[in-house]
């Protein structure tokens, strides 16, 4: 994708994103530093602006959401944080991408073959039919199921409605202008 397109797409500054999302602007510049996630459009240089897109507030309320609820940042990372800054063929500004095409976001710890990891999915419709797997490809995404080997071998299961953080930060915003 071009420069311009990201820079069109990523309109969003730090400063926005921090009042919108009601966190420190360290703290967000910390998990950037970090690598948990990047921005539509990452740093190209030093003293560079970066951008994100609407779909990028939505993942780093999603992140923040997790971290603040006591799951580790790296945890977090895997399970969310490939998603920031993914953006779709011919997507705008304001388009919601993959946290705004989505319903609710489960995830859950699981033991196989003696070792423990973490899953996520997204449920992507209305219908309670979709669930999209954002495990180890984020760029082939496939409709599935939660697999039969992970059915009763899971240490926990949990859901985010997202559909209400999207409205949460929606209302902030419009606030924000």
């Amino acid at each position: 994708m071009q420069l311009s397109e990201l820079q069109r797409i990523g309109k969003y500054s730090t400063l926005y994103v921090v009042k919108v999302l009601g966190i420190d602007r360290e703290r967000l510049r910390a998990w950037l530093l970090k690598e948990y996630f990047e921005p539509t459009l990452p740093s190209l240089g030093r003293g560079t602006r970066i951008g994100f897109s609407r779909s990028d507030i939505y993942g780093i309320a999603l992140f923040k959401l997790l971290v603040e609820i006591g799951i580790k940042r790296e945890v977090v990372s895997q399970l969310v944080g490939k998603w920031i800054g993914s953006i779709g063929v011919g997507m705008g500004p304001d388009d919601a991408g993959i946290f705004g095409k989505s319903t609710y976001f489960m995830y859950g710890r699981v033991v196989r073959g003696g070792e423990e990891e973490y899953f996520s999915r997204l449920h992507i419709d209305g219908s309670g039919q979709g669930i999209m797997n954002m495990g180890l490809y984020p760029d082939k995404l496939q409709m599935e199921k939660l697999p039969a080997d992970m059915v009763g071998n899971w240490s926990y299961i949990n859901i985010v409605n997202l559909a209400q953080i999207r409205q949460e930060i929606d209302e902030a915003m419009a606030i924000e202008g």
